[in-house]
């Protein structure tokens, strides 16, 4: 004798993947959703290249004119009293790094690494290219890559040798 159940299940498989699709309708237009637009009279920065969400959850805001934290009300420009400066205020790219840093690039060259306060910076006397990183990923292990855009000449093998970590 046959099981009824199995001819029923690829049915209530195809009505359950049907009625998950009906139910999603167009979605909300904007004026449902709760936002808010920020300017500079709410001291927004301007020109802003790259923006990164820290494990904390502080959005961080990258531009030509400095490193910016939003913390959902207002916007305070990095650095903060105790806090190490940057090298230049001049951001090209951010990435969150798992461990509550945060990676910025800046526009001409160099790389720092910001966590808690304390930044340690990376350039070419390190070995790293003489070109800005203009993006961000990270390797199988964790590890944070950059990627950018080589000037005319240059050559794509980076001076930082195998095995060479930030």
């Amino acid at each position: 004798m046959r099981r009824p159940s199995r001819r029923i299940r690829p049915a209530l498989l195809v009505i359950s993947c049907c009625a998950s699709g009906w139910s999603l309708g167009a979605g909300p237009v904007l004026e449902q959703l709760n936002h808010r637009a920020y300017s500079a009279a709410e001291g927004a920065p301007s020109l802003v290249q790259s923006i990164a969400q820290s494990t904390d959850g502080t959005l961080w805001l990258g531009s030509s004119v400095g490193l910016f934290r939003f913390d959902g009300i207002r916007f305070v420009r990095y650095p903060a009293a105790g806090d190490d400066p940057l090298p230049s205020i001049n951001i090209k790219a951010l990435t969150a790094a798992p461990d509550g840093g945060l990676w910025v690039a800046f526009m001409q060259s160099g790389l720092s690494y910001l966590r808690d306060g304390r930044v340690t910076s990376y350039g070419p006397w390190d070995g790293l290219p003489d070109f800005g990183v203009t993006q961000f990923g990270w390797d199988q292990r964790g590890r944070p890559l950059g990627g950018g855009c080589l000037p005319a000449g240059a050559s794509a093998r980076s001076p930082l040798g195998e095995g060479r970590e930030l």
